[in-house]
């Protein structure tokens, strides 16, 4: 993302009124998300748009519950002093599943960012549909935590996993074949068919580098590269704010790098 308002019209001919509205609704939360408060007229000089233009944006969010008025602006300024503006963290909430080839975590956050309920399974992945039982178990403890007037604030499933999952079973000294029936599951389809919530599937190491990108270092960095420490090493590579997923959607991956047993204390 550009941060720029105008991006959509210079980068697609025949974007529709409606595109570009969504295109400034993104830029204006993005800019929230990584300042956690700003003016509006803070936000136009962000998003290179006017103040009329950012106050019509911000009208809707607030309509929809995303932003909300968090107070006034203390600058020791003559004239009223603006309200300032971040977003609302009861307007959305989303849930995250990862799979490694030892554990099942799934969180669940709202759009401030804040974990709401983390659990966690260390344990050999098992076949598909077990996996898939933890996972539902685990969301249906997590959605129960809001009022049923607000579940339908949840927008998604974010799933991370290695895409390689079933290699370096040997580098990784783990049982042979033990990942077989993940080499043609449907995981993300069939946690999408057992919730109800849409599933958005992602590398395990790019999910990482956008974590950083949206609640890390990306609030004041641009440009980063991520190395994300596992089993395996992966990460992802950070331009413009964007996250480059690259032509096999695993960026920035380095694989295996096997070292000796440390003498070193882990205390």
């Amino acid at each position: 993302m550009s941060g720029r308002g105008s991006g959509v019209q210079a980068s697609g001919q025949g974007a529709s009124s409606v595109q570009i509205r969504h295109y400034n609704q993104r830029v204006i939360l993005q800019r929230l998300r990584r300042a956690g408060e700003a003016s509006k007229a803070d936000l136009a000089r962000a998003a290179g748009l006017t103040n009329t233009a950012v106050g019509q944006i911000v009208g809707d969010l607030e309509r929809l519950g995303l932003v909300r008025s968090i107070g006034k602006a203390q600058r020791g300024q003559r004239g009223q002093p603006g309200l300032l503006l971040g977003l609302d963290p009861s307007g959305a909430y989303a849930i995250g599943v990862r799979l490694d080839r030892r554990r099942i975590e799934t969180v669940m956050a709202d759009l401030g960012g804040a974990i709401l309920s983390h659990c966690t399974h260390d344990l050999l992945l098992p076949d598909p549909p077990e996996a898939l039982a933890i996972v539902c178990h685990d969301i249906r403890g997590m959605v129960a935590l809001i009022p049923p007037a607000r579940r339908g604030r949840i927008i998604g499933i974010g799933l991370a996993r290695p895409y390689n999952i079933g290699s370096w079973l040997r580098e990784l000294d783990l049982p042979a074949g033990a990942f077989a029936a993940w080499r043609e599951d449907a995981f993300a389809a069939d946690l999408e068919r057992a919730t109800g919530i849409e599933v958005a599937e992602e590398n395990d190491g790019a999910a990482a580098a956008i974590a950083e990108l949206f609640h890390g270092h990306g609030r004041t960095l641009a440009d980063f590269l991520y190395l994300f420490i596992g089993p395996a090493v992966g990460g992802g590579v950070v331009l413009g704010g964007d996250c480059l997923r690259g032509a096999s959607g695993n960026a920035a991956d380095v694989a295996v790098m096997p070292v000796r047993p440390s003498t070193l204390s882990s205390a």
